[in-house]
């Protein structure tokens, strides 16, 4: 599912609950954070936002008419580009893939019932420490798994065997595919970007010898490039987000693992408004059956900038079991276990 939501929203925006994108991090585990990928993914697409960027601009520049910069646009942004982008989303979905199990992983096998994860948790294992002394002495844990450069993170994941070569290597392909259609539809989205600009131009007969500045202040009020890179976190943090969350799932619908822990219960931040959307918050520790349908139409995230999350319950869980999600996913977003790498 390709993010598609507004890149500042204003408040009262139905995408992020009228909250600064920036402010909608999701929580640290024991192995880190999905934010350390994000952040990782967007300083190296953001540079190949701007070269896009560069190379529209340089293209338009001295042309006169617009028929003449449609024709230029047509031929926009090179292959090279197109696949640095997907490469950079690509190493980040699949080491949120991998984040993701591991979490999963950690919580099952050590019946992990404590507190949901507070906004804005601490940045290192140490000053989790000084609030959990228990976090240090849990056994397996990896704390700097999430700041790992991709080959030590595939290392990492391959001792602690969360998912087993065949499940992880699907997956991955699943990410590379998804990389290069959501790296397909940014370039079109920046070129219609300048289009649109071009057309507004030609409305008001303004020189296109000019259409160079006009194409550049539009570029960055939309969020690509260097100077605001908005709409690039946007679609880092939905979809890596989603490949995080896949992760879990996949690691919890092992059998050996439904077998044990045959429920699932939403978790989620719980820091309440601005920044939560109450449909979400009205989730919080909602328990349902694994094998429950809800969760193929509706499964974290449940819309964009969610950090909702799902963790396993043991079959001696003797509390509510619930049929149904109401209020989910958030209008306009796909969601549910099917969505969760589909590209």
């Amino acid at each position: 599912m390709l993010a598609t939501s507004p890149t500042r929203p204003e408040p009262g925006c139905p995408a992020c609950g009228g909250v600064h994108l920036l402010k909608m991090v999701q929580p640290s585990t024991v192995y880190g954070s999905p934010e350390d990928l994000i952040d990782r993914g967007v300083t190296d697409a953001v540079a190949v936002t701007g070269r896009w960027a560069d190379d529209v601009l340089r293209l338009v520049t001295g042309l006169d008419n617009g028929g003449a910069i449609q024709r230029v646009l047509q031929a926009a942004i090179g292959d090279e580009l197109l696949d640095d982008f997907a490469g950079a989303l690509s190493d980040e979905l699949e080491q949120g893939i991998m984040l993701g199990a591991l979490d999963s992983s950690f919580e099952a096998e050590n019946d992990d019932t404590i507190d949901p994860p507070e906004f804005e948790a601490p940045a290192s294992v140490e000053q989790a420490a000084q609030r959990d002394p228990i976090v240090l002495l849990r056994k397996g844990t990896e704390p700097g798994f999430s700041t790992h450069p991709l080959d030590a993170a595939l290392d990492i994941f391959r001792a602690k065997k969360p998912l087993t070569s065949a499940v992880f290597e699907a997956l991955s392909g699943k990410a590379k595919l998804k990389a290069f259609t959501v790296a397909r539809m940014q370039r079109l989205g920046m070129i219609r970007t300048v289009q649109r600009e071009l057309a507004r131009q030609v409305r008001r007969g303004a020189d296109l010898r000019e259409f160079r500045k006009f194409a550049e202040a539009r570029l960055i009020s939309a969020g690509w490039t260097p100077a605001n890179a908005s709409h690039v976190e946007t679609i880092f943090r939905t979809n890596v987000v989603q490949a995080y969350n896949a992760g879990r799932v996949e690691h919890a619908m092992r059998p050996s693992v439904l077998r044990l822990r045959p429920f699932w219960q939403v978790v989620t931040v719980n820091d309440g408004p601005p920044r939560q959307r109450p449909a979400h918050r009205a989730l919080h520790l909602r328990v349902l059956r694994a094998t429950d349908a809800a969760w193929g139409r509706a499964y974290p995230p449940f819309g964009f900038m969610c950090r909702c999350r799902v963790r396993t319950v043991a079959a001696t869980y003797e509390g509510p079991v619930e049929l149904e999600l109401p209020g989910v996913p958030d209008d306009g977003f796909s969601s549910g276990v099917p969505q969760l790498l589909a590209a």
